[in-house]
């Protein structure tokens, strides 16, 4: 298992690479290990290992960023003081635009980016969930309409919500965030809720430090869970200034007038899980990596 290891989670650089694109929530975990163990075998040859693992997952990372375009996750997961992990809004899309534009923006860009691909999200023991966007072409009809409708357009259409368009842009880390999971056995439309619907909620603040809550409708279909809406966002604080963990564990406060810098450095090392657990030791992501079929 360590051979294994040594040979690709951390000096095959393809596998490396393959990694990031297609399991990001998994690369971090791993990556944020490694700069644990850089820190613990300090002055250590020991440390040269990982020293050299971490310029493979620093390099795929750039890679990532240059191929995925306006497309690439935000990273913008932080601190919000008394609510816990939440989400920074510091998306870029919309600069310049005026909010009659953002519609248009917004559909295009959930469509380009969120249909049919799925986020990973693990339960307190290290256990992986995927939750999934709707493809481009799933239709539903809900009970009592005439017609049917685009599943992911009830993300995609947003009107004259303007903190609701820029949460829908970071609903990939919003998910890593979530907590107080509800279920309930309704099914009323079709085979997207066949199974009936989990709601967890998240926390959300934006460039003016006023934080909001916000609840994730996940319907859980006949094989798969489809996140299907965002539902009751409110404000419920102001004036709060977030903070990071960065890689090597220290905290940093942030101004929230200004956007969080993009890059995979700023990303909280502890993430939530989907259903609200505290996440789980750093050695079992590890572990975990070692069966999965990206190396």
């Amino acid at each position: 298992m360590a051979k294994f290891a040594e040979e690709h989670l951390f000096s095959d650089e393809k596998a490396i690479e393959r990694l990031c694109n297609t399991d990001p929530t998994l690369f971090e975990r791993i990556r944020y290990w490694i700069s644990d163990m850089i820190v613990k075998l300090k002055g250590t040859k020991e440390q040269k290992f990982f020293l050299e693992a971490e310029k493979l997952y620093k390099k795929a990372l750039a890679t990532r960023g240059e191929t995925a375009g306006a497309g690439a996750e935000q990273y913008s997961i932080v601190n919000i003081p008394n609510y816990g992990q939440g989400v920074l809004l510091d998306t870029n899309i919309f600069d310049g635009k005026a909010p009659r534009e953002w519609n248009k923006i917004l559909q295009k860009y959930v469509y380009n980016n969120f249909a049919g691909k799925n986020v990973t999200v693990f339960d307190k023991n290290g256990n992986a969930e995927s939750i999934y966007f709707a493809k481009a072409n799933n239709r539903v009809i809900k009970d009592g309409a005439k017609n049917s409708h685009k599943v992911l357009d009830k993300i995609a259409r947003t009107n004259g919500d303007n903190i609701k368009a820029l949460e829908i842009v970071h609903l990939p880390e919003l998910l890593q965030v979530t907590q107080n999971e509800k279920t309930t056995g309704e099914n009323n439309h079709q085979w997207l809720d066949e199974n009936g619907w989990i709601y967890r909620e998240a926390y959300i603040v934006d460039h003016k430090g006023n934080v909001y809550v916000t609840t994730l409708n996940i319907a859980d279909g006949r094989n798969r869970k489809i996140l299907y809406a965002l539902s009751n966002t409110k404000r419920i604080d102001s004036g709060v200034v977030p903070s990071i963990i960065s890689d090597r564990g220290s905290l940093t406060y942030i101004n929230p007038e200004s956007n969080l810098p993009q890059n995979q450095s700023n990303v909280n090392g502890k993430h939530s899980t989907g259903r609200g657990f505290e996440e789980p030791e750093r050695d079992t992501a590890y572990s975990r990596a070692l069966n999965t079929g990206y190396m």
